[in-house]
């Protein structure tokens, strides 16, 4: 008995909701099946026993009668949809959502379940990976080049702009109707004023007094932006993080930093210091954030059930944040910065009181509720860069370095309602409280399900520009 749209007690819908409809969801059984209603004597021998009183294994208690009701209307919805009520399934999967249309192809590596990260994995308290952790250039690639340097004299050191930016926009990672994009920039860049070195002033030391008399400048950073469009919700920026930061050599001017952090539209780091003073200024943040934020609400029909369900979408992130760790001096800027992103889309609802068409005492027989998790992104960014002056082994060199690195999933998960009720299976429901004899059947609607998680891992950039100045 397929019964009529029932909406949820206490409250009307709220017209301003979204309304994901009994159309928008496709039964996952295509035929139905004959349905033999439950009858008192197939619980109790005493035909005459329906106005007792049943012990259900919450421990409360519902007349005979109406738990043979309810259960008729439970399983007689389920027979529509091609689900026996003989079934040996404790739980089902009722509904799909129409608009998660997994037969699309994925546009990205998938990474098999069994090695995606749990949303709840530690997250370690330094995100950069240990080969970008050395905010220098690396002796290794220096002495290589200071090997091949010949004897020179000494000359102006001529004027010299740099401007390294690499940016990443890969197209749109899919999974059926799910959507992330990336939008990553590193950038490196400055200007190295001339002015004159002597031979016998060939000294780090030397070259921190001369450089203070220039304009020069070094300034790095990186701008990323994760967007997320899911259905039913919109389209979301997750994660945004814009940093700069500058060292200048002249003496009479200050270094500067930038840091913002957008997680949803709610400003989590925000520092902005155009003032920085001393020779050497350090800016270190290394934050991890925990977020939860309302995206939506909706009205869900719930198959089976043959309810409507109102439920609640959150952002989730566990986990987010940025590890920075830069030093500008005046004779150059070294750093590495390490963005984490981890966020999901939970559920929650607020319905607890199941009514309808449905006789007494459904509320305490069916429990309702909501479930899954959808991994937006989890993953994150190592940059390290060094750019200016330095000297080694008496030859002057200019450091230009960078390193860029990207590892992420995306679109990973489930999100589903459900429903869960009591079936006695022993011969007397009335003279038995073994526990064992009920068995607890659960019909789950899914909302979507995304499968494999998308897995996308690049070097942007890992080239080193240093080389020792031509005189």
């Amino acid at each position: 008995m397929l019964l009529a749209l029932a909406l949820f007690s206490a409250t009307a819908i709220n017209a301003q909701k979204k309304k994901i409809s009994r159309e928008m969801f496709v039964p996952t059984v295509a035929t139905r099946v004959n349905f033999v209603p439950y009858k008192v004597t197939d619980f109790a021998k005493d035909g005459k026993a329906a106005t007792q009183l049943v012990t259900l294994p919450n421990k409360k208690k519902i007349k005979l009668s109406d738990y043979i009701t309810n259960l008729n209307i439970l399983e007689g919805n389920l027979a529509q949809l091609g689900f026996s009520k003989n079934r040996t399934q404790k739980t089902i999967v009722a509904s799909r959502f129409k608009k998660a249309d997994f037969s699309k192809p994925i546009s990205a590596t998938i990474l098999p379940a069994a090695a995606a990260k749990p949303a709840n994995a530690t997250i370690a308290s330094k995100f950069v990976s240990t080969k970008l952790q050395d905010k220098i250039i690396l002796k290794e690639r220096l002495n290589d080049a200071f090997r091949a340097l010949k004897e020179a004299e000494v000359n102006a050191l001529p004027n010299e702009k740099f401007d390294r930016t690499h940016r990443l926009t890969p197209p749109a990672f899919r999974n059926g109707d799910y959507a992330a994009t990336l939008d990553l920039t590193y950038f490196l860049k400055g200007e190295l004023d001339p002015f004159f070195v002597k031979r016998n002033q060939m000294r780090n030391d030397s070259i921190s007094k001369m450089i203070r008399e220039t304009n020069s400048f070094f300034t790095a950073g990186m701008n990323v932006t994760l967007m997320a469009d899911v259905p039913e919700v919109g389209n979301i920026t997750a994660y945004k993080l814009e940093t700069e930061y500058t060292a200048r050599s002249s003496k009479s001017k200050k270094h500067s930093s930038k840091s913002k952090l957008t997680v949803m539209q709610q400003v989590m780091i925000n520092e902005n210091n155009q003032n920085r003073s001393g020779d050497v200024s350090t800016y270190k943040e290394n934050r991890l954030l925990n977020v939860s934020k309302l995206l939506t609400a909706a009205d869900i029909f719930t198959y089976g059930l043959n309810l409507i369900m109102p439920v609640d979408f959150y952002l989730n992130a566990v986990g987010i944040g940025a590890d920075i760790d830069v030093e500008m001096s005046r004779t150059g800027i070294s750093g590495s910065i390490g963005p984490r992103a981890a966020q999901s889309i939970i559920l929650e609802t607020s319905y607890t009181e199941v009514s309808g068409p449905f006789g007494e005492g459904i509320s305490s027989m069916v429990d309702v509720g909501v479930g899954g998790e959808l991994r937006l992104v989890q993953g994150g960014f190592d940059y390290g860069f060094s750019a200016g002056l330095a000297v080694n082994n008496s030859r002057l060199v200019f450091i230009n370095d960078m390193q860029g690195e990207v590892d992420l999933e995306f679109l990973k998960g489930r999100l589903f309602t459900f429903y869960q009720y009591p079936v006695f299976t022993c011969e007397s429901i009335l003279s038995v409280a073994d526990l064992s004899c009920w068995e607890i059947r659960r019909v789950e609607n899914d909302l979507f399900n995304t499968g494999a998680a998308l897995k996308f891992e690049k070097t942007v950039v890992n080239e080193d520009k240093s080389a020792p100045v031509k005189w």
